[in-house]
């Protein structure tokens, strides 16, 4: 017990400084708070500084995460320009640009990806009662870059997703049956995270296949992400 509170106090002072190597610590130990508090501070990094410390079973998971949060950052960019480009008359009450806050905006989401992960920074609380209208241009945008950041999964789940909860609660679970009778019980979810293929388009929650246990159990065990034995 002294020994993981002092792991603990330890990871906890050092998060900032170490934070690849304590999310590589975490991935092999299976330790998903560790995880999950590392890598939103390593979603600024370049894959290639991260990819190398990663062991290999989390390469695509890290390459997956990084996307959902790429594919959302550069389709904002793409909004905030076009709401930029309309800022071409001054306010005659406070003479400035009407859009001057989505420009600000702009500037900060195009900076860096991580800035998408506190919208307080990117979107002024307050704004003049004269500029009010241009409020509505940037709660819309933060409307719908809020509700595509939730959608977004986190890494601990693509990591681990045969411990992944759906945020309704609810876990539903997929038979796969060999061609000698055996039996492989696996959370639906974790199978969609893990391939695009073994799922058919239309199934019901068991499925025949023609392969042996051998093979499908040596197939699990290639995508299936497993932690390092604790030596």
């Amino acid at each position: 017990m002294f020994t993981t509170l002092s792991n603990e106090v330890y990871t906890r002072n050092h998060l900032k400084d170490h934070p690849a190597e304590i999310l590589v610590h975490g991935l092999k130990h299976g330790i998903r708070k560790l995880v999950a508090r590392t890598a939103p501070l390593l979603l600024h990094s370049p894959l290639e500084y991260l990819l190398p410390h990663l062991p290999d079973r989390f390469l695509i998971p890290w390459v997956r995460y990084r996307t959902h949060w790429t594919r959302v950052w550069m389709s904002t960019i793409s909004s905030a320009l076009s709401t930029a480009s309309m800022a071409k008359v001054k306010c005659t009450s406070c003479n400035q640009l009407p859009h001057d806050y989505s420009l600000d905006a702009m500037a900060i989401l195009s900076s860096r990806l991580s800035a998408l992960q506190n919208l307080d920074i990117i979107f002024p609380p307050h704004t003049p009662i004269c500029c009010s209208d241009t409020l509505i241009l940037l709660e819309a945008l933060r409307d719908t870059l809020r509700a595509e950041i939730i959608t977004i999964p986190t890494f601990e789940d693509l990591a681990f997703p045969l411990d992944a909860v759906p945020a309704d609660g609810s876990i539903e679970h997929v038979i796969f049956q060999s061609s000698d009778g055996r039996q492989f019980d696996l959370k639906e979810g974790a199978i969609k995270a893990l391939s695009n293929t073994l799922l058919p388009v239309q199934y019901d929650k068991f499925i025949q296949l023609p392969e042996t246990s051998a093979t499908i159990e040596l197939l699990f065990a290639f995508i299936v992400a497993a932690p390092h034995p604790n030596l």
